[in-house]
């Protein structure tokens, strides 16, 4: 191993951001948390029938991002493109995974953060949360469940 890799590798580890010594491009670490609309999200594509498409944006009421940020707790998965998506990077829709549903109903606790580098998961940090957790005190979890 280089000698430029090794600063750089020891830079994100001890800094959590340095700059790459191939290309210069700056990288950073960062820790997203699982937080309260992202359940919020999760439970309004539940009542909605367990998948999310781009026309169902405005139904959820979020940006999209979130969702899919959602599968690097296993909550969500892609489906699959269809035929006359080849033009397509993804089919841009998900579907709640066995694991989220189970979350959903109070079922499973999962690290409360994910660390990704550029984008690139790299595991899992913090306690252990529930969704009533990362909901927080601004909502109830039975008003959310029971809505229609």
């Amino acid at each position: 191993m280089s000698m430029d890799r090794e600063i750089f590798l020891a830079d994100i580890e001890n800094k959590g951001e340095a700059e790459c010594p191939c290309c210069k491009r700056f990288a950073r670490v960062y820790k997203r948390k699982l937080n309260s609309g992202m359940a919020r999200d999760l439970i309004k594509m539940y009542r909605l029938g367990g998948f999310h498409a781009p026309v169902c944006v405005s139904a959820l009421g979020t940006n999209g991002p979130e969702i899919s940020r959602l599968r690097r707790w296993g909550f969500v998965r892609p489906i699959e493109k269809q035929d006359g998506d080849e033009h397509k990077k993804t089919s841009g829709k998900w579907m709640i995974t066995e694991n989220g549903l189970k979350f959903i109903h109070d079922e499973l606790k999962v690290p409360s953060h994910i660390v990704t580098l550029d984008n690139d998961f790299m595991g899992f940090d913090g306690k252990a949360v529930n969704i009533t957790a990362c909901l927080g005190k601004h909502f109830n979890y039975q008003e959310l469940m029971e809505a229609k």
